[in-house]
């Protein structure tokens, strides 16, 4: 049995991350961004497709769970297209760096809505999230905005 550490794991969803944003960027030379978030969920809804056919993967029962899964495709939808319409206006190294406060605003909204308490930890992080973005806003892009 093989066993993969946490650690790994984010590794791992960093580098796919950054290969998601670059493959973006390359769609959007072609494409515009509604068009790309088209042809990307499609893809994704077949991959989905192939799991829910040969996999062991159950339908929900209840009104409630459909209702969240249109919800979710809806939010997962405007999302893909709002961060592709910033990619094509700002570049992907800019987008890719505003995107790393997406955590903090998560955070805070937690708090603010579900009433989740926000520990030290938690506001460190967010502390260094920021500074990483001031520091990277305020280093040199290449003349194209960073999108390539």
């Amino acid at each position: 049995m093989v066993v993969v550490s946490a650690a790994s794991f984010g590794m791992l969803a960093a580098l796919l991350y950054a290969g998601y944003i670059v493959a973006g960027d390359v769609l959007l030379r072609q494409v515009e961004a509604f068009p790309a978030t088209t042809v990307i969920m499609l893809a994704a809804g077949a991959a989905y497709g192939v799991i829910v056919i040969f996999g062991n993967f159950k339908l929900p029962d209840a009104t409630m769970s459909w209702w969240a899964i249109g919800a979710s495709a809806i939010f997962s939808i405007v999302a893909l297209g709002a961060f592709f319409a910033g990619v094509e206006r700002i570049g992907s190294a800019n987008a890719a760096i505003l995107s790393t406060v997406e955590p903090i605003v998560t955070v805070v909204l937690a708090g603010a809505l579900l009433g989740e308490k926000i520990e030290a930890l938690q506001l460190a992080g967010g502390m260094c999230i920021l500074s990483a973005v001031v520091i990277l806003g305020r280093s040199e892009l290449p003349p194209d905005g960073g999108s390539g």
